[in-house]
């Protein structure tokens, strides 16, 4: 049976976190578990918009331990959004004494300072983290901003440019040059960065507005967004297709980090859903994981089961060679061959289930449903044939859901576990299959 502790590492909803870590804080007393819990609580706390009783679970984590600047960065956010600038302005000098070496905590003080409308000092805080993080898009976006709001537009529509040539995604930054372009006359371009803008987030009304009177001051028809060297060419670019899943019901999905690897433009398809531009959150170089976060919710995510064990019945699905095959996904059957991936890698596990470029990413599911291990790659047999003289098939090869879990547990996503149950007919198990799957499409 789960202890609070367990209950409040894997609780999804806000408010099952606020319950189940204020449980556990009362129950425990060790260190690390009361660490967890209250961040964990003062996270939900966030969500729940309720910052006084976040700042106070921070102020509990710092007196555990004074010594992680990140837990002075999450009070001083709290503090921010009280109000009370002098406070989060005394958490970023202490984060900047502790960690110099970090851009984060440069980023921090900048937004306090730009808070506190100290515009020279934030712009200079975040020109310092821009030159410790200089591929980091969302610290041009931010400098962008503080730019704009001292009147250095020209200054600002050069951060926002850079910022979409190292990140095509980076939606907000059409926003903001498309307003900066306006306020410095420029009406074509502008019109084309907030047209785009608000295809992709209709329900802004300053974006609205702003279209509004540029075509009301042109009295023309919207335009379609040019191309340049900072928006993606959707029509030319390269694509490359991968799969996902979801793994938590906010809507997380999990792949490869090489199915995003390069990406000026990353979107997600679901079932019969339009495209959907994603984030990309995080990135696991070392065991080829990554987290996307679309707008959508899904009606149904993965359960993780660590534990596969040799011989047992798996399945895995995909979207492989895009183009050739059904976009509906693709579905195979097979087994765990071992529970070590190629040198005895305890990593992964080796399939037998068929699996073709684009399955990447995708989920290998136990018999109950369950995910057990995320596609990584399959053994190039053409390679091995000049060396053994046979041609090996079916040899492929998953990440362990422990892996995942590490990575999950690391960037603070939750997900939901689970045991071995019963036995799915082929069909079931495919629908579970294609219900928590999404394509994934990289323009490069």
């Amino acid at each position: 049976m789960a202890n609070s502790f367990d209950l409040c590492r894997r609780a999804q909803s806000a408010t099952e976190k606020v319950a189940f870590c204020t449980q556990a804080i009362a129950e425990f007393r060790r260190q690390d578990v009361l660490e967890r819990a209250y961040l964990r609580r003062g996270n939900a706390f966030v969500e729940l918009n309720d910052y006084a009783r976040a700042a106070d679970d921070f102020t509990a984590l710092i007196q555990l331990n004074s010594h992680t600047a990140g837990y002075f960065d999450n009070r001083l956010h709290a503090y921010r959004s009280l109000g009370r600038l002098s406070e989060a302005l005394n958490d970023a000098n202490t984060e900047v004494r502790m960690r110099p070496d970090l851009a984060f905590v440069y980023r921090s003080r900048g937004l306090v300072y730009g808070d506190m409308n100290r515009l020279d000092l934030a712009v200079a805080d975040f020109t310092r983290a821009i030159s410790m993080e200089p591929a980091n898009a969302g610290l041009l976006v931010d400098r962008g901003k503080l730019l704009s709001k001292s009147g250095r537009n020209r200054d600002a529509i050069a951060d926002f440019s850079s910022a979409l040539r190292i990140d095509g995604q980076a939606v907000e930054a059409y926003r903001e040059r498309g307003l900066a372009l306006m306020r410095v006359g420029e009406l074509d371009n502008a019109l084309a960065d907030l047209s785009l803008f608000a295809r992709l987030q209709p329900a802004d009304q300053e974006v609205a507005r702003a279209i509004q009177e540029i075509q009301s001051s042109q009295q023309r028809p919207l335009p379609p967004p040019p191309v340049d060297a900072g928006r993606p060419d959707t029509n030319q670019r390269e694509v490359s297709v991968g799969t996902g899943f979801f793994v938590s019901s906010d809507g997380y999905v999990v792949t490869n980090a090489h199915v995003v690897e390069g990406c000026n433009m990353a979107e997600v398809i679901s079932g019969l859903s339009a495209p959907l531009l994603t984030r990309i959150l995080a990135r696991d170089q070392t065991n080829d994981l990554a987290i996307l976060k679309p707008d959508l919710k899904p009606t149904t995510s993965a359960s993780l089961r660590i534990g596969a064990k040799i011989g047992e019945g798996i399945a895995a699905f995909g979207y492989p060679l895009a183009g050739l095959l059904a976009t509906s996904g693709n579905f195979t059957l097979g087994n765990v061959s071992a529970v070590a991936g190629i040198g005895d890698d305890t990593r992964y596990i080796q399939v037998s289930a068929p699996i073709q470029p684009g399955n990447s990413g995708g989920p290998v599911l136990d018999q109950s449903g369950n995910v057990v291990g995320v596609v990584v790659s399959k053994l190039n047999a053409l390679k091995v044939a000049k060396l053994t003289d046979d041609v090996s098939q079916n040899v492929n090869f998953a990440i362990k859901a422990s892996v995942l879990t590490n990575f999950l547990d690391a960037t603070g996503v939750s997900y939901s576990t689970s045991g071995p149950g019963s036995t799915m007919q082929s069909a079931e198990l495919a629908e579970r299959a294609k219900a928590i799957s999404v394509m994934i499409k990289c323009r490069h």
